[in-house]
């Protein structure tokens, strides 16, 4: 059961409609325009956090940056185990060369919504 802790929220502009409900849980990066967000589209990119809200496009989406949060499982995971974000902003395994995104808090298996503490710590050596 996923569940949300402690957590360090800041106030952004969505900067494409993240309106689908899908959408909720994923990671978010910056976009080019000040203080807007969209989903993570590459393998292991550097995030600002997890997107908790479901905005159209220029309305304010609230994203956890610092903490303990729901994510969106992309892959089959352990407890403790280090994250990263897939092509579609999920949460996976992090590898070699990926950004270190926190750690799993819970078990997680692709289309399930789970528990993570997000901590971004650098790249994967």
């Amino acid at each position: 059961m996923a569940i949300e802790g402690t957590k360090l929220t800041w106030t952004f502009v969505a900067g494409a409609d993240l309106s689908a409900a899908a959408n909720q849980y994923k990671f978010v990066k910056l976009n080019t325009t000040a203080d807007a967000v969209v989903l993570a589209a590459s393998a292991g990119e550097k995030v600002i956090g997890v997107l908790q809200d479901t905005p159209a496009s220029g309305e304010a989406c609230e994203v956890v940056i610092f903490g303990i949060t729901k994510v969106a499982a992309g892959g089959t995971y352990n407890p403790g185990t280090t994250l990263t974000t897939t092509a579609a902003g999920l949460a996976d395994t992090a590898t070699t060369g990926n950004e270190r995104l926190g750690q799993a808090i819970e078990t997680g298996t692709t289309g399930t919504i789970r528990t993570m503490f997000f901590n971004p710590f650098g790249i994967s050596a």
